[in-house]
């Protein structure tokens, strides 16, 4: 199994709201993607990003085609066009 760890702030409500459409859109999209959470932050702190999600794959191969699958790649596009800051994390267990 592989989770895809993903966290931004962006740049204002808005586009915060629209990118976590996108992402919920995901698993409707790509029939490989196991499972996604995603959510926005509800403490609101200085150091707080503002929304994550966490996408699980069965295996590597599966989120090596994620990663090239055009609905991803839509998302990723508009996420780099808005994001101030953002961190990342895939791991296999």
């Amino acid at each position: 199994m592989v989770k895809h760890i993903v966290l931004a702030r962006v740049k204002n409500e808005q586009e915060r709201i629209k990118l976590l459409d996108m992402i919920i859109e995901l698993p409707n999209q790509i029939h490989y993607l196991y499972d996604l959470e995603a959510g926005m932050d509800f403490y609101r702190q200085t150091n707080s990003y503002d929304l994550g999600f966490i996408c699980t794959f069965k295996n590597r191969e599966d989120f090596i085609r994620y990663t090239n699958h055009p609905a991803h790649v839509k998302l990723r596009d508009f996420l780099r066009s808005i994001r101030q800051e953002g961190a990342m994390l895939d791991f296999e267990f």
